[in-house]
């Protein structure tokens, strides 16, 4: 598909659908992380007031897409491919530090769709995307260090 497609609804559809799903990727996989944190760990305060802040900050970002874009409408769960694909490694892990690392990857990814397929759609809101997406490796490194 090249730019010239962007012009089309059903082109359009599908590139909003891309950007819906990986919001919501996003956010599950910076809530279940928060959420380790919160009920599993002890002496976590500052660790969930920086993942809160994160998600609030990721929620904003969002906030400014769905504005301006209509992302739940483009939503299509029902007809989804991907929905029922589960790899083996999907069902298991190996402790609460393997699901906050799969975890990480899962929002590290998934901003990195939203950057770039935002350049098509909004270009200037993938610099925010983007910082997001880094601050994303800062607290990914910070609560590595703590599992120590």
């Amino acid at each position: 598909m090249d730019l010239k497609e962007y012009s089309s609804s059903s082109s359009n559809e599908k590139l909003l659908r891309l950007l819906d799903a990986n919001f919501n990727r996003a956010r599950e996989g910076l809530r279940v992380i928060e959420d380790i944190h919160r009920f599993c760990y002890e002496n976590q305060q500052e660790n969930i007031l920086m993942l809160k802040r994160f998600r609030h900050s990721l929620a904003e970002c969002e906030k400014e897409y769905r504005i301006r874009l209509p992302l739940l409408q483009s939503r299509d769960t029902e007809n989804d491919c991907g929905t029922k694909i589960t790899l083996k490694d999907e069902i298991s892990r190996n402790g609460l530090s393997d699901v906050t690392a799969g975890n990480f990857k899962r929002i590290e990814e998934s901003l990195r769709v939203v950057e770039e397929i935002g350049k098509l759609l909004l270009p200037k809101l993938t610099i925010k995307i983007k910082s997001l997406r880094y601050g994303c490796y800062e607290i990914e490194k910070s609560l590595a260090k703590e599992d120590k």
